[in-house]
Formats: C-alpha cells, sequence, structure tokens
C-alpha cells in the first residue's frame, strides 16, 4: 500500500507502528486539518494556490477568493466617510467616498451577486446589502452609506486573469463580434435598480446630475407644478421671508440620478406594499398632482433648506438624527405640497441661516439664485392629524423621533399629515405638513434653482 500523502504539501504523512488510544487518533486528525488548512506550498504537480478565507458568519466564507485572480478593473465599493476629522473638527459628515481595499470589493460584490443580505466588515460593522449600508453591530442605527462602481465602464462583472498561454473561450467570439461593430454600446449599469423610465442610461451606478432641456416635457411639469403651488397669502407678504415676490423664475431643473439611495427607497417602498396590501387612507387633493405610486400613496413635495446643505442629501441622503424635536410633530423629516411654505426655509449666496427667517439675520438678496428639492416621498399608511396635539412636554408630539403607534398599540403608521383649514376648518394650520421619520422613504429626484420675483 502506497504511503499516504499530504494533498497540498504532496509530503508523505508518516505512519507510526505503535498503537494508539482513541484520543491520540482524534489529536492527529485535527492536527491534519489544521494542517490542510493553513499549508501554502506549493508543488510542481498541484498547482493549487493560496487563498483567503474568512469569518463563517461571511456571505463569502463558502467561496474563497485569492485578489491575485483577478484584474485592476474589478467593482469598487465605497462607504461614506467625514472629511477634515468630522463635525468635531470642523469637518463634514459623509461628505467623502472612501474605496474599501481591494479583498473587501470583491467580497462585497460576490455578495451582492450572490443575493447576499449582509456581509461582515469587522468585528465592529457589517454591510447591509438590502439597503446598501454598512452599519455598526452595537447599534444598526448608525449607519453609513455605500455605493458601487466600475472603474472599467464598458465592463459590470469581475474578471479574473487568463492563466498565461491558456485561450479564454469567449475570445474568438467576442474578436468575431468586434470585427463586425465598429463600435460597443455602453451598457446601462441602472437596469438592476429598476430606475424610472425618463431616467439617462448610465454606464456604472456612481451619482449623476442631469440638467433637464427646458423644452422637455418634464422641465415644464416640474416648473409649472412649482409655480402654481405658491399659496395666495405668501405673494408680496413681508412676514414670511425677507424677500417679497409674487412669482418665481425658474433658471435650470436638475434631476438626482443616484442608484445607491434608489435602491434604499424602492427595497422600502416593496416593504410598505407587502405590509399594506393597498389598505391606507387616500389623501384628497395634494397640489402637487395625482400620487406617483398609489399603493404606497407616493407623491412629489418640496422640502426647503439653506442651499449649502442640498448636495450633501443628494448623494447621501436624509439624516433623521440631525432633525429638531422642536418640530410641530417631532424630529421627523418635513415636507409640503405648496412650494411657497418650502420657499421660507429656502436661503443662499451669503446667507447662513437655517428656518424660516424675515428678520435682519437673513443676508438673502433680491438677485441670489435658490434651490429647492422636490421628492418623491412614501408616505403609505399615513396618519391624518386633523388638530394637532402640542409638542409642549408632557404633549403628544413632545421629543417624538419615531412614527405615533396606531390604536392597536402594535402596528405604526408610516407617515403623518398635518392637515390644514383648507380641508378642516377646525385645524390650526395654514397649510398641509407631510412628516417621515424614516429616511429610506424619501428619495431627492430633483433641484429646482429659481430666482424670487416681485
Amino acid at each position: 500500500m502506497p504511503p499516504k500523502r499530504n494533498p497540498l504539501s504532496g509530503s508523505e504523512i508518516p505512519t507510526k507502528k505503535l498503537k494508539k488510544s482513541n484520543s491520540d487518533d482524534e489529536k492527529d486528525k485535527e492536527k491534519d486539518k489544521k494542517t490542510l488548512k493553513s499549508s501554502s506550498s506549493i508543488t510542481s504537480t498541484d498547482k493549487k494556490k493560496k487563498v483567503v478565507t474568512y469569518d463563517s458568519e461571511d456571505a463569502e466564507s463558502e467561496s474563497d477568493i485569492d485578489p491575485d485572480d483577478y484584474k485592476d478593473d474589478y467593482v469598487r465599493w465605497y462607504w461614506a466617510g467625514d472629511s477634515g476629522g468630522g463635525p468635531q473638527k470642523g469637518g463634514g459628515h459623509q461628505d467623502i467616498w472612501v474605496e474599501y481595499d481591494k479583498i473587501m470589493c470583491l467580497r462585497i460584490e460576490r455578495a451582492l451577486n450572490n443575493l447576499k443580505p449582509k456581509l461582515k466588515v469587522d468585528k465592529e460593522r457589517f454591510i447591509d446589502l438590502k439597503n446598501m449600508l454598512q452599519r455598526r453591530r452595537d447599534d444598526p442605527n448608525k449607519r453609513r452609506m455605500i455605493k458601487r462602481q466600475d472603474k472599467n465602464k464598458k465592463n459590470q462583472k469581475i474578471t479574473k486573469k487568463k492563466k498565461k498561454g491558456v485561450k479564454d473561450d469567449s475570445e474568438d467570439d467576442s474578436e468575431s463580434e468586434s470585427k463586425k461593430k465598429k463600435s460597443v454600446n455602453v451598457p446601462n449599469a441602472l437596469a438592476i435598480f429598476r430606475p424610472p423610465a425618463y431616467w439617462d442610461p448610465q454606464p456604472d451606478t456612481s451619482y449623476n446630475e442631469k440638467e433637464l432641456e427646458v423644452t422637455s416635457v418634464e422641465f415644464q411639469k416640474i416648473r409649472d407644478t412649482f409655480v402654481s403651488s405658491i399659496a395666495d397669502y405668501h405673494k408680496n407678504s413681508k412676514s414670511v421671508h425677507k424677500i417679497v415676490f409674487s412669482t418665481y423664475q425658474v433658471t435650470k431643473v436638475i434631476r438626482i440620478q443616484n442608484p445607491v439611495l434608489w435602491l434604499r427607497y424602492i427595497t422600502r417602498k416593496d416593504q410598505l406594499k407587502n405590509d399594506l396590501k393597498g389598505k391606507m387612507p387616500v389623501i384628497p387633493k395634494v397640489k402637487t398632482g395625482e400620487p406617483l405610486d398609489s399603493e404606497v400613496n407616493e407623491y412629489h413635495l418640496y422640502h426647503g433648506l439653506n442651499s449649502s446643505f442640498i448636495t450633501g442629501i443628494t448623494k447621501f441622503g436624509f439624516d433623521p438624527r440631525f432633525c429638531s424635536l422642536q418640530g410641530m410633530f417631532g424630529a421627523g423629516l418635513y415636507f409640503a405640497e405648496n412650494s411657497s411654505k418650502s420657499n421660507q426655509y429656502v436661503h443662499s449666496g451669503a446667507c447662513t441661516c437655517v428656518g424660516p427667517s424675515a428678520t435682519t439675520s437673513c443676508r438673502c438678496t433680491q438677485t441670489d439664485e435658490y434651490s429647492m428639492l422636490v421628492c418623491r416621498v412614501a408616505l403609505g399608511d399615513i396618519l391624518i392629524e386633523q388638530q394637532h396635539r402640542g409638542n409642549l412636554q408632557g404633549q403628544f408630539w413632545y421629543g417624538r423621533r419615531t412614527e405615533p403607534t396606531k390604536p392597536d398599540g402594535k402596528s405604526i403608521y408610516n407617515s403623518v399629515l398635518g392637515e390644514s383649514k383648507e380641508h378642516y376648518p377646525m385645524s390650526s394650520l395654514l397649510l398641509r405638513e407631510y412628516i417621515v421619520y424614516e429616511s429610506s422613504q424619501v428619495y431627492p429626484e430633483y433641484i429646482i434653482h429659481y430666482r424670487r420675483v416681485k
């Protein structure tokens, strides 16, 4: 009988003539297992390479990855970092993209292709691929955005290096095909993200801003709704903003194509559809038009803010942690169907004000160009608050950061509508307010640039 050999090293495994006890056998077996796992030597007859293995909790634990097998045009993955040491040191918050190392990029890409919901980063963090977030293990609510970007625009797949002297089976086909075609069409990498039909195709999943043609139906619809939703009592008023106006001059409209945020948004919409199954109140006469998706009460709504904050939101989404508890309905994300209501919060140019301001602290000027967000908001099962229950200490809305609970004491509403006098005369609000507490129910789709005109 030929001697037994280690399948990785090829070395002979010596046999002992002495009879061993059962405990000795078990120790030797365990030793052999460790040898098989840690061995990295390669013989002329056995060309297996050393591979990198990962924790059994990883989505990639079943299939090892050798980074040397992959070209430099592999798909890159990034997480949202803080510039300048973060806000505590005067820097930014989630305003830069930080690239994962090559091994991690390959692991994330394979996990995505294998439809794995999550992937371990280290002992403190994991990746939630379902929502495209990096989360902390001790508190999953602490999260960072992640994004996927293919450095090689023409190839969305991870391509392994060919072994020297070995011809790829597909080489002949690709060569003959390239002879037939003078140019190669760049694939639309957005297809798997189920984007709106009017989005422009793009070769990767990076963030893009598309300026709309002023003659396009898309531009005209956004502009006309924006102007027509100015409340009458806001026109020529000195009480709602320092800059008096009667209408707007829309200078341009930018469409935001952010596949990472969009994936989070449609995933949340799918969850709402599955939970609600169409059972939710109908919201009458929304000034921005008919619902975009009636199954989840999805509408275009306005959000006003200082223009300096817009880029951070369109790239990384809204962050509820920065919402003020002093809001009428707690620390939520607030939206309006009247553009002039959101306009109260818009500041630009040299002005650093945040929130409604008609005081001397506002430095806006008549010639400044302003910016406002038009967002898709999935309201779902909405609580219609006809009479505000107060946000002072001891009152219903005091210190709230989450959705209200339904009368059954178990399930929750998905959003809140602060009803106005127009629809309910006993209300204390002149105009409607829409509030959500989950950022994944919002997608910032357009930036409207405009001037206030007397």
